[in-house]
């Protein structure tokens, strides 16, 4: 739980804690294991929807919170505390987009 010298750490996850190889990397999160057991809050911060969370982040005890899906999803301690859907009447045309954008 967050005090007044709790400090946030938020952290990409392409190409920061993974990258085609893998990750997190085992001395990446003995480091954020660290930082988060001195008292320090860590975020992941992506693109990437909430289901695609690679499960070794999803599951890690170092992560307090996730800003997923480009801010349409954020959770803090395991809880969804914001969503936004894209609304029904503009599916047809974001999936156009994807698909002429190979998608």
């Amino acid at each position: 739980m967050a005090t007044e010298k709790t400090r946030a750490i938020f952290l990409d996850i392409d190409g920061t804690l993974i990258d085609g190889a893998g990750g997190p990397f085992p001395d990446d999160a003995a480091r954020l294991e660290e930082a988060h057991e001195a008292g320090n809050e860590i975020f992941l911060s992506t693109g990437r929807s909430l289901a695609a969370l690679p499960p070794p982040l999803k599951n890690a005890r170092w992560v307090d919170g996730v800003i997923a899906g480009c801010g349409a999803t954020v959770t803090l301690y395991g809880s969804i505390i914001y969503r936004k859907f894209v609304p029904p009447e503009l599916l047809p045309e974001v999936c156009k987009l994807y698909l002429k954008n190979g998608k």
